[in-house]
């Protein structure tokens, strides 16, 4: 084992703990900014991924990594605040697409 390898051992927990702390601090800067507007973070990220173009609920959930269930509470939501609105897919008509 080089010096090198052996600084960044030494290293490596005082740089994860930095890292976890950066985490916090941008999650609560995060809910706080949001929560100005009474809206989750969760919900915010939603409206920023359809901010282009609508998708499938499938392509939503994938991009945003949350289950159907969480997806579907959170369009919930953004339904009645009249944020977001669910269409018929013109391609495949069993499916939905969601867009803003």
């Amino acid at each position: 084992m080089n010096d090198l390898d052996t600084d960044f051992e030494e290293q490596a927990p005082r740089l994860l703990e930095a890292i976890r702390a950066l985490v916090r601090r941008f999650s609560l800067a995060e809910r706080a900014d949001m929560s100005c507007c009474g809206m989750t973070v969760a919900q915010a990220a939603t409206l920023e991924a359809l901010k282009d173009s609508s998708l499938r609920l499938t392509e939503l959930g994938r991009l945003l990594g949350i289950t159907p269930s969480t997806l579907t509470r959170n369009l919930a939501r953004l339904e009645e605040r009249g944020l977001v609105v669910r269409e018929a897919d013109p391609v495949d008509g069993r499916a939905q697409r969601v867009l803003l």
